[in-house]
């Protein structure tokens, strides 16, 4: 059931590995190494404004997971167990995402590494041990919920700290609502 849960999950959150994240990688290291603020908070804008819709678009399929999962393998939880797994999916591409980005962006590779560490150790640490305890396929997938909003919440954390520190990244609410204004046209070219 696991093994075909992570398959169901991982086509259904295909979305949000899209490479969005790589592309803008890229534009906010040039943006950063010529100190140009504004652009570096547009280049962070764009990336939480596509990754809010891609991550909405991928909400849009969670209620029908239980039924394909009924439908090809005649197991509705196995459609449960998916979308748990795409819900963790999407706490670690918001945040945590921006986050580590950030850190290798402005040379903190070192955090950045211990970042991404903790996260696997978080959210197979979590199912492991909630499988060990018990819960089955169940707590195995809730795990790995677990630990990705777990990262979610330190991956915040991190963003103040580093935004403290330099100066030309700006505060996780002043980013947000840039989002809400910033074109997708002009960098969605680069991302794809």
């Amino acid at each position: 059931e696991y093994a075909l849960a992570i398959g169901m999950a991982s086509l259904a959150s295909i979305i949000l590995g899209s490479g969005i994240q790589d592309a803008a990688a890229n534009l906010l290291s040039s943006s950063y190494a010529r100190k140009d603020a504004e652009k570096t908070k547009d280049v962070l804008a764009f990336m939480v404004k596509i990754t809010f819709f891609a991550a909405f678009l991928t909400i849009l399929i969670l209620p029908f997971l239980p039924f394909i999962s009924r439908a090809l393998y005649n197991d509705f939880w196995i459609g449960v167990y998916a979308a748990v797994i795409v819900i963790a999916s999407i706490f670690s591409v918001s945040f945590f995402s921006l986050s580590t980005m950030a850190l290798q962006v402005v040379g903190k590779i070192k955090g950045m590494m211990a970042l991404t560490v903790s996260d696997q150790i978080a959210r197979y640490g979590f199912a492991l041990a909630f499988t060990a305890a018990g819960f089955g396929v169940l707590g195995s997938v809730s795990g790995h919920l677990v630990g990705a909003v777990i990262l979610f919440l330190v991956s915040i954390v991190v963003w103040g700290w580093l935004q403290k520190k330099e100066a030309l990244l700006p505060p996780l609410l002043v980013l947000l609502k840039r989002a809400g204004t910033v074109s997708i046209k002009k960098y969605f070219g680069f991302s794809f």
